[in-house]
């Protein structure tokens, strides 16, 4: 922790003659319990430049090593491997057709559909079926079980966007009428 409130001393300090502005000059920098006295600070600055130095190698110190990959290439001679002759041995083989089997199964018979399924009468289904698409058209009411009553704004090929008061929604158009998800005057 000391080494980080020091780092931070050296940036302030720099920052502080660079501007020309040295009011911390001589007294104690640091923290609540982290205050360091200017002696602390030259011994952990030395401290940090021994370090440093200990650190810096001399690049004539390091030996130089010089390899010849050329002589490893003559020292590895790896004889060459000759491919295998082929045997002259034939394996016949025979396909056996597989008998085909047909199925033994009864067709299901078909569970009643949960309740408010779209698919429970053939009522429900007739009803969405004679629905006549050309009578929405912009201006038409329109309902939506959460968004309320609306009105159609415009129509696109598959789209039909719905003002519910100040906001517009878009809806696939014809599926949200036949899924139930918007309903007209009439239905």
């Amino acid at each position: 922790m000391n080494d980080a409130v020091y780092k931070f001393k050296r940036y302030e300090d720099s920052s502080l003659s660079y501007t020309g502005i040295n009011k911390h000059e001589g007294e104690n920098v640091g923290g609540y319990d982290t205050v360091l006295t200017s002696d602390e600070y030259k011994k952990l600055f030395a401290s940090q430049q021994e370090s440093l130095a200990a650190v810096m190698q001399n690049f004539d110190d390091i030996p130089d090593v010089i390899d010849d990959f050329e002589d490893d290439d003559e020292e590895d001679d790896v004889p060459e491997e000759k491919p295998a002759k082929p045997s002259k041995a034939v394996v016949k083989t025979t396909f056996i057709k597989p008998e085909i089997r047909t199925p033994i199964l009864q067709p299901a018979t078909k569970v009643a559909d949960p309740a408010g399924s779209p698919y429970q009468t053939n009522k429900n289904n007739q009803e969405i079926s004679t629905i006549d698409y050309s009578e929405i058209k912009p201006g038409s009411s329109i309902t939506h079980k959460s968004f309320g009553n609306g009105k159609v704004v415009r129509i696109t090929e598959d789209k039909i966007i719905v003002s519910f008061g100040k906001a517009e929604k878009m809806f696939l158009f014809p599926d949200a009428i036949k899924n139930g998800f918007l309903k007209t005057e009439k239905h």
